[in-house]
């Protein structure tokens, strides 16, 4: 998920939000459940194995482009300049929501068998540190080694002209090319630089727009996104499906472009549905981090379906899991996390004294 956070210590919401970037923050949202939620989906069938692995190659793209809207709204040059209030803004506002939320995950695991609390302090602690890392919250230990390294790595991106610019998005593309080809054919690139683990998402994230700013490298970025997930299927149908949802260069064509389009889908949102959508941005995080704490129980309680029934319930089954989330995250920022924050800001500010 997006790591920007709009508050300061000490105050509330202080940023002017773009509208923009919370659409793409929604859409990305609802494609993450999604993602999750094609379990649900035949595929015996022809159809709905195709279905699964065209929305996957769409759906997966949120990841990437969530990198891509935190290294935008965190490498800029107030970050490097004032670290020390970046790190204590990035502690307020996505570690300890994080540490919050781990807590919770790790009692719903455990229930009804809390064992001992130092037990359970024990297994909370060592899925913060580690065994969480291999669940869907694996982006939160790649966020936080980001955000760790951020006010030095601001300088290098800022420093980077048009030139070196295109340069990057070049060698990119040919590292993704080569790593997913490669590996599909059996060897391994053994190189990896700053593209894989979604750190290549991340150092684009401030510049990919002005890169692609002209409207027809816009144009074309947009229809090579939304054309390059049937060549993901035709990929995937071949036997090539190693990577093929995070190291491709299908899935880097997706993810731009798709970003690209979203970005100017979001600038034409009627304003009656711009509320909504911005309320839902606004607890994109944790609609992240428990998701599965409601998709679970709803995917086992629905009946099995087949054929074209499936694709439907879906559907259903995602829409009706990211409503409830939304519900959720909204009484959970509102009632748990947000007064911590406020004695955060308490604790902080008679510390800096």
């Amino acid at each position: 998920m997006s790591t920007q956070t709009n508050v300061r210590v000490g105050g509330s919401s202080a940023k002017s939000r773009q509208f923009k970037y919370d659409f793409v923050r929604f859409v990305a949202m609802t494609w993450v459940i999604g993602v999750h939620a094609l379990t649900v989906v035949d595929t015996g069938r022809r159809l709905g194995s195709w279905y699964v692995v065209l929305c996957q190659a769409v759906f997966f793209t949120a990841n990437a482009i969530f990198f891509m809207l935190s290294g935008k709204f965190n490498l800029v040059r107030k970050n490097s300049e004032d670290w020390r209030g970046f790190y204590v803004r990035k502690a307020r506002g996505i570690l300890l929501p994080v540490l919050v939320l781990f807590f919770i995950r790790t009692a719903y695991d455990m229930w009804p068998d809390l064992g001992t609390p130092l037990h359970f302090l024990k297994t909370f602690a060592l899925n913060t540190v580690d065994y969480f890392d291999c669940r869907e919250y694996w982006f939160v230990f790649q966020s936080l080694s980001m955000l760790v390294v951020t006010p030095f790595l601001v300088p290098v991106v800022e420093s980077l002209d048009q030139g070196k610019k295109k340069l990057l998005m070049v060698l990119g593309l040919l590292w993704f090319t080569a790593s997913f080809f490669m590996t599909n054919l059996g060897y391994e690139l053994g190189y990896s630089f700053m593209f894989g683990g979604f750190w290549f998402a991340y150092l684009i994230g401030p510049f990919v727009e002005g890169l692609l700013s002209h409207a027809l490298h816009q144009r074309l970025i947009v229809l090579a996104g939304v054309l390059a997930p049937l060549a993901t299927l035709v990929a995937v149908l071949c036997g090539y499906s190693s990577g093929a949802f995070d190291t491709s260069p299908f899935y880097l064509i997706t993810y731009v472009g798709l970003y690209c389009l979203l970005l100017w889908l979001g600038d034409r949102v009627v304003p009656s549905l711009r509320r909504p959508i911005s309320f839902c941005a606004r607890h994109s995080f944790t609609v992240y981090m428990i998701h599965m704490m409601v998709l679970i129980p709803l995917s086992a309680a629905v009946p099995k379906l087949y054929g074209v029934a499936s694709l439907a319930e879906h559907v259903g089954l995602s829409v009706l899991t990211i409503a409830i989330c939304v519900l959720l995250s909204a009484l959970l920022d509102t009632l748990l996390i947000k007064p911590l924050q406020r004695l955060f800001d308490i604790l902080a500010q008679k510390l800096a004294k």
